[in-house]
């Protein structure tokens, strides 16, 4: 079950964007967040000079202290909003280290049952970090991550927005580890009483070398009917749990524009889906399906990564 939520925090009005999601899933699954940030130590960038005497008389240890002071109630004020939102359990958390490092490292002590993060952060308290360290949980993290793409020219801190998951879209390509994000999907969608649309593309053509060859028709009529009959079993299971679901097979040569134009057409308010590369959303199974599909939808993307494979926790963590 989802008992906890993780949510890093970069001090970005960006970062800040995951908020009204997280509070929206606690809501509905009585879990507790903990909002993170991570204390990175540098040197003050602000003092008159670069010479070799620019530290004499400094105490930057006092500086670091003030550093943490800051980020401490930052974490505290970022809490209580989302206690405003939602009354449950908030733990302003803050970490030392590397940043991916000491986030993973936390997360695998504590177990939570999904990273909610914002996909990159521009500016913050002090360095913005999200983005890399998203690519990198990703792919070592055993727990799905749920990555919110902020707007472009929206940065105002955690905006007023549409956090239900009402409609939620899980592209398969048949094969079991893309099944992987099937469990939390369903607890997610039993939790919100969220619809859930399982899809699968067919490619009309294949690529041998620098060469695109048609498919004939038969054979693509052949595993479209192929797909609609995998489709339909994984929806009993689906159905079986109280769960409204919907099958859909496509027939388009690119896979991630298909998935965009299913998000459009029916209002999908969550795309869910398992990677399979070791280079997290850059190199994933669909081809770079999870990469394109990030890029281009403004919808959250819940994504289970390769992580999940090597760990020895399982769904429900």
């Amino acid at each position: 079950m989802i008992q906890q939520l993780l949510v890093p925090l970069d001090g970005s009005g960006f970062g800040e964007e995951t908020l009204p999601y997280a509070a929206a899933i606690a809501r509905h699954t009585d879990a507790f967040i903990d909002v993170a940030h991570v204390h990175v130590p540098h040197t003050p960038d602000h003092l008159l000079s670069n010479t070799q005497y620019q530290f004499e008389g400094v105490d930057l240890a006092e500086y670091d202290a003030r550093d943490r002071t800051e980020e401490e109630a930052y974490l505290e004020a970022a809490a209580e909003r989302i206690r405003k939102a939602y009354p449950c359990e908030v733990r302003p958390v803050l970490l030392t280290g590397m940043v991916a490092d000491a986030i993973d490292g936390y997360a695998r002590g504590t177990g939570p049952g999904i990273i909610v993060m914002s996909t990159h952060g521009r500016t913050g308290l002090s360095r913005a970090w999200l983005g890399s360290v998203a690519d990198a949980l990703v792919r070592h993290a055993p727990w799905p991550v749920l990555l919110v793409r902020p707007r472009d020219g929206e940065c105002g801190g955690a905006r007023a927005t549409h956090s239900e998951f009402q409609s939620i879209l899980v592209p398969l390509d048949g094969s079991p580890r893309a099944e992987r994000i099937l469990d939390p999907v369903i607890e997610l969608a039993q939790a919100m009483g969220s619809s859930v649309r399982l899809a699968q593309v067919v490619r009309p053509s294949k690529v041998l070398g620098t060469r695109v060859l048609p498919v004939s028709v038969a054979a693509v009529a052949e595993a479209k009917r192929r797909a609609l009959d995998y489709l339909s079993n994984v929806a009993t299971r689906f159905a079986s749990l109280g769960v409204k679901v919907d099958v859909e097979v496509l027939d388009d040569p690119q896979p991630a524009l298909a998935i965009l134009e299913v998000v459009e057409r029916e209002c999908v308010d969550l795309v869910a889906l398992a990677t399979h590369g070791h280079q997290g959303v850059r190199r994933v199974v669909l081809g770079s399906v999870a990469d394109k599909v990030l890029r281009g939808v403004e919808v959250p993307l819940l994504l289970l990564g390769p992580g999940a494979d090597q760990a020895s926790v399982s769904w429900p963590p």
